[in-house]
Parts: C-alpha cells; sequence; structure tokens
C-alpha cells in the first residue's frame, strides 16, 4: 500500500494502519473478524492483529517511523477525520446517492470521490479550517419502505475511514477519475465549517422528506405540537391580512431559548411564518431571517435551508399573532380581527407607493445603491428620487426626499452585500471575501423559459442534428464532452466549470448556433456577450453573468490579458472583481462559464501546460444554406429551445467532472504549437521527416546552434529556445562528457530510459556515430 504516496503528499500525520481483510485477529483482542478491512490496529510480534485502542485521535501523530511500519506490516491506508473530515454516503441506491452528491457539492463544495465498482457507497473527502473548532461527527440515518438502512454521517473527530486497499467484500477502492487527494494535497481540499455542515444535513432531512426516501431514524423536522392536518402555503385560511402585522408580531416575539427551547419548536414557529406572510413571503425574507439570527445558536445558512424546506404549515397567522401577544407586547391581533373583509378588502385598498418602494427596492452597502428586485439593475440615490416621484416630488432633499424616506421606514430592506448566485432567491446570506456571512443581495435573475417534461432524442432531433454537424456522431468524445458540459451547466447552475469550450471553424458554419437553445434557456439577461477587445478593457461588467461568451476570438500581443483569463475561466480564485463605469467595484462568487468562439487557429496563446482551454474544430466545412438556419431557428422559438432544455436536464451527468482537465484534442494542439514563439516552431522543425535533426537520439544544444547559424533564415533569437525545443521534442538532459576539448551537456530521446544508464564513454561513442551517420546522409 502506498503509505509513501500519502505521506510525500502531506497527510503523514493523520496516517493510520488499517487491519487488512484476510488478516488473523489475535485471541486477545476485542476486534471481530467482520471489522477488518476498516478498523485501525497494529500487528503482533506473532503476526496476528488487534485493535490500536487508546484516544487515537487526541494523541495520535504519526511519523515517518511508523509509516515504515505499515508498510512491512501489509495495512491498507486510513485516514484520520479530525482535519479531513469525510462525508460518507452509505446508501443502497444509485439515484440516491448521486442526488446526495450533488447536495454535497451544492452545500460543501467539490471533493475528492472514492467509491468501489459495483457499489453506490461514495465518499468524499474535506479539509477543516486550520483556526476551525473541532468538528464533530454529524450523522442522519433513515429506512426505506424496503426496509433497507441508509445513512450519512460525517467523519470527523474520532473517526477515520480508508483511502486506500482492498474492501472486505471484494474489489478495491478507488478514486474517481484518478483524482485522489493526493493529487490536491491538503491545500487543494475544500475547507468545510459548522455553517456548511449543519446547512447540508439540514437540506439533507429536507430531501429525504420531499422524496419519499424513507423515515428519518432521528433529527426529522416536525412540528412539536403541531395538528395533523397540514395545508399548503398557498392556503389563504393561514396568511395574515398583511404582511406588516407578521412583522410587528415578531418584533414583539423574541426568538430566544425561553420563546423557542427546541429545534422542532423554531421549525414550527418558521413554518407558521412563512405561511402567515402569503404570497410575498420571500420579500421579506431578510426581516425573518433578522428576528432568527438573534438566538445563539443559529447561523444564517441553517435558516435559509430550512426556510426553503418548508412546503407546508399546519398553523399559520391565528397562532402567530396569539403566541406573540402571550409572549410580548404585540396588540396587532386587534387590526387582524378588525379587517374583516379579508382578499377583496385588501383589493379594495390596494399597495401603497410606499409599501410598492420598500417591495421594489434594496439597499446595498457595498454598492451604495438601491437593486431594483425584479431587475437587478443598480440605482444612484438621485436614480431612486427620480423612480419614486410618487413617494416624494423629485428635487426634494434631505429628509423629504424618496431616498430618505426608503432609509427611514420600518421594514425597508438593506443588504452588506452583493453577490452573483445562479438558482438563488434575491436576498440570501453569503459570504464576502473576509470568508463572513452577512446578507447579500443576489443580482442573478432566473430565465423564463420552462423546460420541456419526457423529452427524448426524436424530439430534439433538429438542435441534434446541428449538433453531430458540429461535434461528430453519437459516441464521438468530441460529442459527449459539449453535451456533458451543457447537460452539467443546465442541471448545476452556479458550479464552476474549470475549463472553456473553445469552438474553432469557419465563418457561417453555425458554431454559435449550436449554443443558441442553451443561452435562451439560461435567459439572454445572464449571458454576457463580449468582443474580444473588451476583455483588454478597465471594465469588467460582463462578469455579472452565469455564461460570458466570447465571438471573434483572435489572439492578445498582450501576455496579460492571457493571465486574466486564467483567472476567470477556473476557481480559485473564489471571487472575481466586477468593475462597471461609474460605480464602485465589487466582487461576486467565481461561478461564470466562459465559451468563446473563432475563425482563427491561433485564437488563444496557450500554455505548454494549459488546463482550461477545451479546443474543437467544428467538423463542417462550408456554411449550410440560408433556409437550414432560418429552419433551425424556426423550430427553436417553436419550442425546440424548451425541449433541448429539458432533454439537456435529463441528461446524465454523473461521469462529468467539472474540476477535470479537458480532453486533449488535435486542434488544441496545433493551437499549442502556434501558441510558441517564432524561433522555437523553427527549431523544432528541424526535427521533422527530412530535416537535419531527424531521427536524432542523443544530441547537444550546440547541434542545434550550429545548424540555425548556417541557415540565413534562422528567425532571430533561436539561441534562446535550443533547450526548450529539445525538451519539447522529448529530450532530457543526460550526462556531461569530453567531445573535443570541452565538456558538454548531452541529451538524450529515450522512452525506453536505456541511453540514460549508458556510461559517459558509451554515450559519447554513441553520439558520435549519430552525429557521423547524418552528416554523411546530408552530405
Amino acid at each position: 500500500m502506498s503509505f509513501r504516496t500519502w505521506a510525500e503528499a502531506g497527510f503523514l500525520s493523520e496516517l493510520l494502519a488499517i487491519i487488512p481483510p484476510d488478516a488473523k485477529i489475535s485471541a486477545n483482542s476485542e476486534v471481530k473478524d467482520r471489522h477488518r478491512g476498516k478498523t485501525p490496529g497494529v500487528r503482533n510480534a506473532d503476526g496476528t492483529w488487534s485493535g490500536l485502542g487508546g484516544k487515537w485521535a487526541d494523541e495520535r501523530t504519526t511519523t515517518i517511523g511508523d509509516a515504515k511500519k505499515y508498510i512491512l506490516w501489509g495495512a491498507s491506508v486510513g485516514l484520520q477525520g479530525r482535519l479531513f473530515p469525510g462525508l460518507d454516503i452509505d446508501v443502497e441506491d444509485e439515484a440516491v446517492a448521486v442526488a446526495i452528491e450533488g447536495l454535497a457539492v451544492d452545500h460543501l463544495g467539490m471533493a475528492p470521490v472514492r467509491s468501489r465498482d459495483g457499489s453506490p457507497r461514495r465518499l468524499m473527502v474535506y479539509r477543516k479550517p486550520a483556526d476551525h473548532d473541532t468538528i464533530r461527527k454529524s450523522r442522519t440515518a433513515w429506512i426505506d419502505a424496503q426496509g433497507v438502512k441508509h445513512a450519512v454521517e460525517l467523519l470527523a473527530f474520532g473517526q477515520q475511514y480508508l483511502v486506500e486497499g482492498p474492501h472486505p467484500k471484494g474489489g478495491a477502492y478507488t478514486w474517481r477519475h484518478g483524482d485522489s487527494p493526493c493529487d490536491a494535497g491538503p491545500d487543494g481540499l475544500g475547507e468545510i465549517d459548522s455553517d456548511g455542515i449543519e446547512s447540508f444535513f439540514s437540506a439533507l432531512g429536507s430531501l429525504i422528506k420531499k422524496n419519499s426516501w424513507g423515515e428519518i431514524q432521528k433529527g426529522a423536522l416536525a412540528g412539536k405540537g403541531a395538528p395533523s392536518t397540514r395545508k399548503a402555503l398557498t392556503d389563504p385560511s393561514l396568511w395574515a391580512s398583511s404582511p406588516a402585522l407578521v412583522l410587528e408580531a415578531l418584533a414583539a416575539w423574541p426568538n430566544n431559548p425561553d420563546t423557542l427551547p427546541s429545534h422542532d419548536d423554531f421549525v414550527t414557529a418558521l413554518a407558521a411564518i412563512k405561511a402567515a406572510l402569503g404570497p410575498t413571503r420571500e420579500d421579506h425574507y431578510a426581516d425573518v431571517a433578522g428576528w432568527a439570527m438573534h438566538h445563539d445558536a443559529i447561523r444564517p445558512d441553517y435558516v435559509r435551508k430550512t426556510w426553503e424546506s418548508i412546503t407546508d404549515a399546519a398553523l399559520g397567522a391565528s397562532w402567530l399573532f396569539a403566541t406573540a401577544k402571550a409572549n410580548g407586547t404585540f396588540d396587532g391581533e386587534a387590526q387582524e380581527d378588525f379587517n374583516d373583509g379579508g382578499d377583496d378588502a385588501n383589493e379594495l385598498v390596494g399597495e401603497t407607493p410606499l409599501e410598492k418602494m420598500l417591495k421594489n427596492y434594496i439597499w446595498v452597502q457595498q454598492l451604495e445603491r438601491y437593486i431594483e428586485v425584479d431587475t437587478g439593475a443598480a440605482l444612484s440615490g438621485r436614480a431612486m428620487n427620480a423612480a419614486n416621484v410618487q413617494i416624494a416630488a423629485f428635487g426634494n432633499t434631505g429628509v423629504k426626499s424618496a431616498e430618505a424616506t426608503f432609509q427611514n421606514a420600518r421594514g425597508a430592506r438593506k443588504a452588506q452585500i452583493a453577490t452573483y448566485r445562479p438558482g438563488a432567491p434575491v436576498m440570501i446570506t453569503d459570504k464576502n471575501q473576509s470568508g463572513i456571512s452577512v446578507r447579500a443581495v443576489n443580482l442573478w435573475r432566473p430565465s423564463q423559459v420552462v423546460p420541456a417534461v419526457g423529452v427524448t432524442d426524436d424530439m430534439v432531433a433538429p438542435w441534434l442534428e446541428h449538433v453531430t454537424a458540429i461535434f461528430g456522431e453519437t459516441g464521438e468524445p468530441a460529442r459527449e464532452h459539449f453535451l456533458d458540459f451543457v447537460g452539467f451547466a443546465i442541471q448545476r447552475p452556479g458550479v464552476k466549470i474549470n475549463h472553456a469550450p473553445v469552438i474553432l471553424g469557419n465563418q457561417g458554419v453555425g458554431k454559435d448556433t449550436v449554443f443558441t437553445p442553451i443561452f435562451e434557456a439560461f435567459g439572454w439577461h445572464n449571458v454576457s456577450q463580449v468582443k474580444p477587445q473588451e476583455l483588454a478593457g478597465d471594465f469588467t461588467q460582463f462578469l455579472q453573468a452565469q455564461v460570458v461568451s466570447v465571438s471573434e476570438m483572435m489572439n492578445f500581443t498582450k501576455r496579460e490579458v492571457y493571465n486574466q483569463l486564467k483567472d476567470w475561466i477556473a476557481a480559485p480564485p473564489l471571487h472575481v472583481m466586477v468593475n462597471k463605469k461609474n460605480q464602485q467595484p465589487f466582487p461576486i462568487p467565481n461561478t461564470q462559464l466562459w465559451v468563446f468562439f473563432t475563425n482563427y487557429s491561433d485564437a488563444i496563446t496557450l500554455d505548454q501546460d494549459d488546463r482550461r482551454f477545451w479546443v474543437h474544430r467544428a467538423l463542417v466545412e462550408e456554411p449550410p444554406s440560408e433556409e437550414y438556419f432560418a429552419n433551425l431557428h424556426a423550430w427553436y422559438g417553436a419550442g425546440g429551445v424548451e425541449r433541448v432544455f429539458g432533454w439537456l436536464k435529463q441528461r446524465d451527468i454523473t461521469t462529468f467532472n467539472p474540476m477535470a482537465r479537458p480532453p486533449m484534442t488535435a486542434a488544441k494542439r496545433a493551437m499549442l504549437d502556434q501558441s510558441q514563439p517564432a524561433a522555437l516552431r523553427w527549431l523544432r522543425d528541424l526535427f521533422q521527416e527530412g530535416e537535419a535533426l531527424h531521427g536524432r537520439t542523443i544530441m547537444t544544444a550546440g547541434d542545434l546552434l550550429t545548424i540555425a547559424g548556417l541557415d540565413f533564415q534562422a528567425p532571430e533569437g533561436v539561441e534562446k529556445h535550443s533547450t526548450a525545443a529539445m525538451r519539447a521534442e522529448g529530450f532530457r538532459p543526460a550526462q556531461r562528457v569530453r567531445l573535443g576539448a570541452n565538456m558538454r551537456q548531452l541529451w538524450v530521446r529515450d522512452s525506453s530510459g536505456l541511453l540514460s544508464q549508458l556510461s559517459p564513454n558509451k554515450l559519447r561513442d554513441r553520439y558520435d556515430a549519430e552525429a557521423s551517420q547524418k552528416a554523411g546522409a546530408l552530405s
């Protein structure tokens, strides 16, 4: 077992020896045979095994000497959870496991995934922040209708898990796509904290209930003392006549351990509040969250996830008002009783101008701007006054202005930061650049396109035919990667894909047309369409988007533009800076997806080890007819977009890893070659068939420079690229030998490695023979 690999990767202190599945257990040990393959242990002098014993989570730090012993013992490799918590998804249904893994990514982030062939069970590895308190084990378990037990648990302080070795039931553990924690190292693992863990397990409980996966054994969200009959939130009998009354009740009734002593009490109250607020409940979430946060044990993410999980309630406005009256100074229930006209009375009165303004705008401290709820547009104070002349005449200043009226109004919604979180509500809790959870306005707005359901391949045939023209037939790697990319983008909005497609092809073949229904599904207001020159400018308003589409991409002479693209296309960094003209720059999460379209095979200057771009050359060479595109766009407009949207939502994307290096393509290799300096390309051409250095397996850098000196067409600067050219052609430094009067560095190209093992004299003889033979062939 590769204890050495794990130790060298930075996990040494946390390694444990796991008793092999076929080990013989000592007669004096309490370890049972069924514990083999998953229990920490030590091998005794007689070859038997015993349990590790002691409080190893408190006391044990593995050393190099320990790791060497573990290798000799033949132990499996275990990892402690105290610094590297592992989320163990111990379920027996593949679809359920996939859904829970997706939930974990949403709440905890991406992580290496350990699995085993033939089993849906999996484990995800994370990292505890260095300054975070000890993370303890969390667990949710349930029993399905067939009586099968399932569980999800976070293995943290005091727990461990197997990271390499055989499974007791046969087969070996593997890491998905070959990406183990060793590849990332400790610093490359995603950090998790108590807020994220709490929000994940809260959402997991809601997911189990929503999908009827079974009966939760512990931690089910059920209202304490609530009536057995529950009503949908759309039931008017639960609503208050005015959301303002609900907010008054909350102001009079504090959330603390005295009024809401248990988790169930809090959930019951939150359900009643959500029901009482009626159809505009989301507009008042920030006020509810503020009320909830008065309890020291409540965290913002937990409140948000619990709120989202509530779809019905047994209690509503009447219970809330009675409880607030009994526990506080609330007297608004009299107003509720007086307003016996119900919804008809509300319709007759209508919204006041002030109510409309408070509903339509949110103040953002970070931007010093008002965000229009419907559009996400940012208004200055002057623009706010101009938009609300029904509150105060334009030109009024001081406390008489519409802006001041908003700021001084009870119930005005205010946030610390702006953010961009696809799929999330307008008012959320998000982390600022310092990692602190604060109130945030989400500038993303949902698409109006509704995906079709039950979509078959035949129902999207016109689009798939165009996909075939650009990417190839079913099963072709390029086609499958494209469909996985856009399918993941549709199904997992806001999750970063750490590479960008570059679609290369002749003008007019329909490169961007194949993306049209995807961009329509996102909503064009969430797609930034930019020209290359905008990327080099000072303003970055285009980053406030779900997708950034760059058309007519061409090479830049400024290297800093490419370096900036690298920071935008992949995360980390976790934030990107939006800089709009005449506005304060502000950071938003780095979740944007990027797509490039170009007619140029050298559109981007790529690093030789680039992992941020997937380059594909469109297969179709000649542009289709105008009639072809007219028919395709007509089909898009006649429900085709909705069908493509639905088809992609159904696509199986379980094998797509958004963090993985994109597949290499012939088009990318060509772009990589053209990204090299002219002098380097000229030198590499010398190794091609028919050229001076074709077939050489041993040489010096001076050989390249000698040939360059004899060719008057050699470009300037070749002397700077001689070693780079040899490395690019597969040569590696060997030994230094005496050639004539001087010592020279020999370079060898040999996949077998035999040349590197030759003595200096034999290397020199080999060099002399090749050089003489090549000189004779060229003479």
